[in-house]
């Protein structure tokens, strides 16, 4: 089931642990079909109507605790339907937040750059991407940081389905900090059909709601104070 008004228009079976070595060929056919099918969903809405809910989903992190308490916020260059950031990282840096933007390698390696403006990002970057410049100072898991996670349909669990290149999944595995993905209400799925290695994030905020999905993974340990803005 999906919490959308397109309930007919996708189906797939639930993701399940014992998914043989054998079925990943058609697990991946299946994300692909996914991402193809909501890409096209959000590339259909209209410019204004996307960029009003671009505006609500960032002012909802805004809000946060989670984003409040954060000293440095590792941001994303959006490209085709993602969530626009751009605006939240400008208010993140002029309210004297560290920003780094991930500047992409071979090999599936994307490190992350401070950036003190973001107009330091170059607009000719990996894949079209706006990236930071080579020599720019590197993020080493300094600081308190949140990250903002890109990615085309996400579920409750706080698995994704992005662009399919693996970078994030990478990363995250070895980010200390939190992890958050920006998506509409109705892109939010029950579950989505996961691979060994997808990695999930930690919270999820929509224009309605805030999921907490780090208590799920046991990671962490970092003070309750970063998430919810009270002392332990």
């Amino acid at each position: 089931m999906i919490f959308c008004s397109f309930r007919s228009a996708v189906s797939f079976p639930p993701p399940s642990p014992s998914r043989s070595r054998g079925d990943e060929m058609n697990l991946k056919e299946e994300k692909n079909s996914l991402r193809a099918a909501w890409r096209r969903r959000r590339e259909a809405l209209p410019a204004e109507e996307r960029k009003g809910r671009d505006i609500a989903v960032c002012e909802a992190v805004a809000a946060s605790a989670s984003y409040r308490y954060a000293d440095t916020v590792l941001g994303y260059a959006p490209i085709g339907c993602e969530i626009d950031v751009w605006p939240l990282l400008e208010r993140a840096i002029s309210e004297g937040k560290r920003v780094a933007l991930p500047r992409t390698h071979g090999e599936g390696v994307m490190p992350f750059h401070y950036v003190g403006a973001l107009g330091e990002a170059e607009p000719n970057g990996a894949f079209g991407i706006r990236e930071p410049r080579r020599d720019a100072p590197l993020y080493e898991g300094a600081g308190t940081a949140l990250m903002l996670v890109p990615g085309m349909v996400f579920d409750r669990d706080g698995f994704r389905i992005g662009y399919g290149g693996g970078y994030y999944d990478r990363f995250l595995s070895n980010f200390q900090g939190l992890s958050l993905c920006l998506v509409y209400s109705d892109f939010l799925f029950d579950v989505l059909p996961t691979e060994k290695t997808d990695i999930p994030v930690d919270m999820i905020i929509t224009e309605r709601e805030e999921l907490f999905i780090y208590e799920k993974k046991k990671l962490f340990v970092l003070p309750k104070s970063f998430f919810f803005g009270i002392e332990t």
